[in-house]
């Protein structure tokens, strides 16, 4: 998959660890008691983890996007338009699969 357009759906994983770092968070001082007198100790944990996090997504973006500007073989011809000509949404019938009952419908 590394080596495909949907290469970038690896970005997720980056935003999953800061979301995991900030619901963490949430969730220990709501739970733990006294836990905000000692909070900006905690803080520059946050900060060096968050870091961490954004030079993890940004080398999985610089590996996408220089994957494809030096090799050249990104086809947006076979990348797909989520609107079609006249305006139905296509994508939910190609990537999802699903059956539409609506006048439009070719399955």
């Amino acid at each position: 998959m590394k080596n495909s357009h949907q290469a970038v759906a690896f970005m997720a994983i980056p935003l999953t660890l800061a979301m995991t770092v900030n619901c963490s968070f949430a969730f220990f001082a709501a739970v733990v008691p006294k836990l905000w007198t000692i909070v900006e100790y905690m803080f520059p944990g946050a900060i060096l983890a968050f870091l961490a996090i954004g030079i993890y997504a940004l080398k999985i973006f610089v590996e996408y996007f220089t994957s494809f500007m030096i090799k050249g073989d990104f086809d947006y011809a076979k990348k797909q338009q989520p609107f079609s000509d006249d305006g139905n949404i296509r994508f939910l019938h190609d990537s999802c699969r699903l059956r539409c009952t609506c006048r439009h419908d070719t399955h």
